[in-house]
C-alpha cells in the first residue's frame, strides 16, 4: 500500500506541483498579480526575523484580513472580465472558481470582523491572520485560479504540499535573519522569564507532592492511632 501512494505522489502530485510552480512563468500576468503578495511576504518576514520578540499585533493581523479581502477582488475582477456572467453559471470549472473566490472573500470578512473585535484568542487569531498563511494561501489561490490549474484533489494536495514547503523556507529565512541587538536583549530576557516560570511550577508541584504526602501520613497516622486505642 505504501508503495502506491509514493508511486501516485511521484507520478501525479509532483507534476501538478511543477504545473503551479511553472505557472508563474508561463504567464506573465500572474507573476504581475502575485510579486507584489511575494515582496510583502518576504519584508514581513525579514522584519520579524529582525525584531523577533515583537508581537504580530491587532493592528497587523486587521490589516493582512483586509488585504486577503482585497486578492478575492482582483479575483473576481479577473474571472468577470475573462468570462461572460453565461459561462460563469454553466460551466462546472468557472463555477468552482467562482466558488473559491467567494469563500475566500467571505473568510477575509470573518477574519476582518474577528480581529477588529478582539473575539478569538490572540494567539490563534495571529496564527491564522500572520503573513506567511494570509499571504501565501493569496498567492497558492490567484495562481491556480489565473493560471487555469485543474480544480481537482489532485491540485488540493499539491495545494498544500506547496503551502507547507513555503511556510518552511520563509520560517528559515526569518530564523536566518540576525535580531537586532534590543531583540537579542529581549529574547535573553524572555528565556529567563520561561525559565523562571518553569522553577516555580516544578516549585508548586512540589509543594503539592509534598502536600498530598502530609495527608497520606495523617491518614495512616489516624488509622493507626485508632487500631492501637482498640
Amino acid at each position: 500500500m505504501p508503495s502506491i501512494y509514493i508511486e501516485q505522489f511521484i507520478n501525479v502530485v509532483l507534476p501538478r506541483i511543477g504545473e503551479i510552480v511553472s505557472t508563474l512563468w508561463l504567464k506573465p500576468t500572474i507573476l504581475w498579480a502575485v510579486t507584489p503578495l511575494f515582496i510583502t511576504l518576504l519584508v514581513m518576514q525579514i522584519y520579524f526575523g529582525r525584531y523577533r520578540t515583537e508581537e504580530l499585533g491587532w493592528n497587523t493581523a486587521f490589516g493582512n484580513a483586509i488585504s486577503l479581502f482585497w486578492v478575492s477582488a482582483n479575483l473576481m475582477r479577473y474571472l468577470s472580465e475573462n468570462y461572460t456572467i453565461q459561462q460563469l453559471v454553466s460551466e462546472s470549472e468557472l463555477i468552482l472558481k467562482l466558488i473559491i473566490t467567494f469563500t475566500i472573500a467571505l473568510w477575509a470578512i470573518i477574519l476582518t470582523l474577528f480581529n477588529f473585535a478582539h473575539i478569538i484568542q490572540k494567539r490563534i487569531s495571529f496564527i491564522i491572520s500572520s503573513s506567511r498563511v494570509v499571504i501565501t494561501t493569496a498567492i497558492i489561490i490567484t495562481i491556480i485560479i489565473i493560471g487555469n490549474v485543474p480544480l481537482d484533489k489532485i491540485t488540493f494536495v499539491a495545494s498544500v504540499i506547496i503551502f507547507l514547503i513555503t511556510i518552511l523556507i520563509l520560517t528559515i529565512i526569518k530564523r536566518a535573519i540576525t535580531p537586532s541587538i534590543g531583540a537579542k536583549i529581549g529574547m535573553k530576557l524572555h528565556e529567563k522569564h520561561i525559565e523562571e516560570e518553569r522553577k516555580k511550577k516544578r516549585e508548586r508541584i512540589k509543594e503539592k507532592i509534598k502536600a498530598k504526602k502530609e495527608k497520606f501520613r495523617e491518614f495512616f497516622k489516624s488509622v493507626y492511632d485508632w487500631f492501637k486505642v482498640d
